[in-house]
């Protein structure tokens, strides 16, 4: 089974996506609460910016095919993962188990700590049918 995680958006809720999902035996779940998709946004963005740099640099300087950016890929994010994230104050290849709660804490600060202590004992136990809302 194939698991997406997504951040609540409506274009994956109809019904055409819905089907695909099942066809494709694909769940989805909707995340809510004080985790949210910015740090993956923003990662994307570097993604691009670093790409579009990329054939910037090739059309300056003539190469034959400026838009072919695939074979040099690996070394693009390479480089990304190698500079260091403003936000967390670390390069990415940098964080690993032993320092993710210093990450955390710098990105999250106390919200995440005081969401986790409130949720620490759950009202419901597993296997229990809930009624969720998707309208709010």
């Amino acid at each position: 089974m194939i698991c997406s995680i997504e951040f609540f958006r409506t274009e994956f809720w109809n019904r055409q996506v819905q089907n695909v999902f099942k066809k494709y035996n694909v769940t989805l779940y909707a995340l809510r609460g004080p985790l949210k998709a910015s740090l993956a946004e923003y990662g994307v963005k570097r993604v691009k910016e670093r790409i579009y740099k990329f054939i910037t640099y090739q059309k300056d300087y003539g190469i034959k095919n400026p838009t072919r950016y695939v074979d040099d890929l690996d070394d693009l994010i390479l480089g990304l993962n190698r500079s260091v994230n403003r936000s967390t104050g670390l390069a990415p290849i940098d964080i690993n188990f032993s320092n993710q709660h210093l990450v955390v804490a710098k990105v999250y600060g106390s919200k995440l700590y005081d969401y986790l202590r409130k949720n620490k004992n759950p009202k419901l136990k597993p296997g229990t049918v809930v009624r969720v809302s998707l309208l709010r």
